[in-house]
This record gives C-alpha cells, sequence and structure tokens, in this order.
C-alpha cells in the first residue's frame, strides 16, 4: 500500500523485470481509498494521495485487497507474509526466458503448467480438481495457477529474492517487496 505521491519501487523494478509484460503489475492503491464506496469516490480518494487514477481493474479487487491489508496488520503475528507477482515467479522459474503466450490463452496455461510440473509434480491434479469445485465466474483456471505459482514460490524460502533488494518501509511499518524464486 502507499499514501504518498511515491510509487512503490517494488512495482517499478518488477515492471523492469517483466519487460513487454510489465503491465501486469499495476499500481498500489492507496490505503486511504480501500474503504471507497463506489469506483469514482476510490479513484479521486487515490489520486489526491498518489497523484494516480484507479483503474477499474484494480477497484475491481478492492475489497480484496482491504481484506490482505487488513490481514497483514494483524499484531503480533508469528508468520511471514510475502507479495509475489505470477508472472514474475514464472519468468524466474524459466530462466528470466520470457513466456510465449497469454495466460488467458490455453497454450499460456499449458505454458505455466509445464513450469509448475517441474517444482510441484501434482500440479495437474490440482488444477482439475479445483476447476471441477468452483464455478469459472469465481474462480478462471488462471487465477489457479497463479495461487499455484505462489505456493511453488513458497517452498524456495530460503532462496527468495526480493525486488528491490533492500526493501522499502510503509507508513505501517511493513515491508514493500515482491519476491520471486532463485535458482536452485
Amino acid at each position: 500500500m502507499t499514501s504518498d505521491k511515491q510509487e512503490r519501487f517494488c512495482d517499478k523494478e518488477a515492471r523492469k523485470l517483466l519487460k513487454k509484460k510489465g503491465s501486469s503489475v499495476f499500481p498500489a492503491p492507496s490505503r486511504l481509498s480501500l474503504n471507497a464506496k463506489d469506483y469514482h469516490t476510490a479513484s479521486a480518494l487515490n489520486f489526491k494521495f498518489t497523484g494516480r487514477k484507479l483503474s477499474k481493474q484494480s477497484y475491481s479487487i478492492m475489497s480484496k485487497i482491504k481484506d490482505v491489508d487488513d490481514f497483514i496488520q494483524i499484531p503480533d503475528r508469528n508468520y511471514t507474509v510475502r507479495e509475489y507477482h505470477p508472472e514474475l515467479c514464472f519468468l524466474a522459474l524459466n530462466n528470466f526466458e520470457p513466456l510465449k503466450y497469454s495466460k488467458k490463452k490455453r497454450e499460456g496455461q499449458k505454458e505455466r503448467e509445464e513450469i509448475l510440473l517441474k517444482h510441484l509434480k501434482s500440479t495437474s491434479e490440482i488444477i482439475n480438481r479445483a476447476s471441477k469445485q468452483f464455478f469459472r465466474k469465481q474462480v478462471a483456471i488462471d487465477d489457479i495457477i497463479d495461487a499455484l505459482i505462489g505456493a511453488v514460490t513458497a517452498t524456495f524460502k530460503d532462496r527468495i529474492i526480493s525486488v528491490p533488494q533492500k526493501s522499502e518501509i510503509d507508513n505501517k511499518k511493513l515491508k514493500m517487496e515482491i519476491v520471486y524464486p532463485g535458482k536452485h
């Protein structure tokens, strides 16, 4: 979350690493806009505090962003919460060779599934089970795949790379960083 006119450095650095797919990293909204009751109010508040209007895509997930923000602010928690970006994690596990297809296309899902299979043998089974358990309007296949890359990234806990290397700290004393898996 950000509450000033500066964009998070981790977002900028992730965009640089992703190159052509950098647009998939959208700026984090201001905490001060998370409680807005409608898109126009949220966007106006975000502009006031960050100098950027809010995209409709960002607004559509604001309630989830707020849930996560509330969760990571629980005092005295005995676990670590790290932010990851699925496309950056896939890029890293693909030896920084850009993926060829969009995650929304079947070819892109297959491409990502092949990367996951190298680290999680039950990938196909998990995707199949989850896709049968939920309606597409609830959870899209690419969302399941994105969640799996987060789980795989967590298994790299001793080999996680942080963007930026020295994390910024926000006004709630939380790290602003995006992590991805390092080499074996």
